[in-house]
């Protein structure tokens, strides 16, 4: 019959035999999912293909997310002017070039357009607009949310099926999304300025993000970077003296809304063509109390 190898008595296999086992670190908690918020859309993680010919980029986010339903209103931003959480919206500003003042072109430019701030017209159910990137940021964090990143936008925008607008491939028409109120669509006896949010039904996402391709262009969180950031999770310099804003606006153009459309802005400029929408993460890392 085959004999048990004998164990071995050596001094290291005697020691290794009495010594405790090594302390091994504790797994993290599981993510636990957060329940949907009534205002968002949840949108599943995916690899796509990010931007368009020579600057795309393959790109894998890997958690899913929670972005508003339609861009922030001037209701609801109100409310966080309310707890002098933010700043007002009253004001069209421009960043300074070279140093001083781009004269009196830039002066008839912000009386011009101040004056299509939704916020001092009283434009409640309208997009915000009229805020610095800086301004986006403190809004959601008054709500416990954040800015998304240029990725998670283009993926609630386009999809993994790589869609050219967000409700798929037909072209833009004045029905369909809120754009070139200034030319193309605009009716007479309306004014040269936003629409109200979530008021044109056919600019939807799949999922049901409204306005994604009009009404006003948003801040994201990404600073500007050229090649677009590729690989997992992907999130431009935040060194950049640039900020990413994405989408088009009522000032746009049709060409403007596609959904890989974006533009370096200063982050102190604010604009009556650009606004926000938040996002959130839809799991989280519980705290676990010792």
């Amino acid at each position: 019959a085959p004999v048990a190898p004998r164990a071995s008595t050596s001094p290291s296999a005697t020691a290794s035999a009495s010594a405790p086992p090594a302390p091994s670190e504790a797994p993290p908690p599981p993510l636990v999912p957060v329940a949907l918020p009534t205002d968002m859309v949840r949108v599943e993680p995916a690899s796509f293909r990010m931007g368009e010919g020579e600057a795309a980029r393959d790109v894998t986010l890997t958690r899913a997310y929670f972005l508003d339903r339609t861009e922030v209103t001037v209701r609801a931003y109100l409310e966080c002017v309310a707890q002098r959480k933010c700043s007002a919206a009253d004001n069209v500003s421009l960043p300074p070039q070279n140093g001083s003042s781009a004269g009196d072109d830039a002066d008839r430019f912000i009386e011009t357009w101040t004056r299509r701030c939704n916020e001092p017209r009283g434009a409640l159910d309208h997009p915000i607009n009229c805020v610095d990137f800086f301004s986006a940021e403190s809004y959601c964090r008054f709500r416990g949310r954040r800015l998304p990143t240029e990725a998670e936008w283009e993926l609630a925008a386009r999809g993994a099926a790589a869609r050219a607008y967000p409700w798929g491939a037909d072209e833009p028409t004045c029905a369909t999304a809120c754009y070139d109120k200034n030319i193309g669509c605009f009716a007479a006896g309306e004014e040269v300025a936003t629409c109200g949010a979530g008021s044109h039904a056919a600019d939807a996402s799949p999922e049901g993000a409204l306005d994604l391709a009009g009404n006003v262009a948003e801040w994201v969180a990404d600073g500007f970077v050229s090649p677009l950031p590729g690989g997992v999770d992907p999130l431009g310099d935040p060194g950049s003296p640039s900020r990413v804003v994405r989408g088009a606006s009522f000032n746009d153009p049709a060409s403007k809304l596609f959904a890989w459309s974006r533009d370096p802005i200063a982050p102190v400029t604010a604009n009556a063509t650009i606004g926000l929408r938040c996002a959130m993460d839809a799991e989280q890392q519980p705290v676990v109390i010792p």
